[in-house]
């Protein structure tokens, strides 16, 4: 890939850092995919088993990396990390039981954006976090990529 062009888009990202607007914007693209992702896939021991190791360990690395004040302790940050993954598993049971069997309620899944992003932001605040943890966890990770393209 072209210098110049890794130049721009690895500026461009660290200009959107701290950019609550942008961060919003992400968190809607990325509940909705993973809103439609519960509704298409129905969940298996596979399925499930992915959701977990994926949601386990991005959270992990996020706690971890967020500066949580109230999360010193390795084994907090690992329960933490649990009970959330446990959350999560439940949430996409539920979208996917809402969408296939409860019709009626299917206008909630136009709200899962929102409830992600009030969810994050709460269990951030709870635990002393920094509140953009997610969001820089993300742009970091992209920063880290285009570094290792660079070479």
């Amino acid at each position: 890939m072209n210098d110049y062009i890794l130049n721009l888009v690895t500026n461009y990202i660290k200009s959107i850092r701290n950019n609550a607007n942008v961060e919003f914007i992400i968190y809607i693209s990325y509940a909705y995919a993973l809103t439609l992702i519960a509704i298409v896939c129905k969940p298996t021991w596979i399925t499930i088993s992915i959701l977990v190791a994926y949601v386990y360990v991005h959270t992990f690395l996020i706690l971890k990396n967020g500066k949580c004040e109230k999360l010193n302790d390795t084994v907090v940050m690992m329960i933490v990390t649990l009970l959330y993954t446990i959350s999560c598993i439940f949430l996409y049971y539920g979208m996917h039981y809402i969408y296939w069997k409860r019709k009626t309620l299917i206008w909630l899944l136009f709200f899962t954006p929102i409830l992600y992003f009030i969810y994050i932001k709460l269990v951030f605040y709870s635990f002393g976090c920094n509140m953009f943890s997610n969001y820089h966890y993300g742009t970091d990770t992209l920063l880290m990529l285009l570094q290792s393209i660079r070479g």
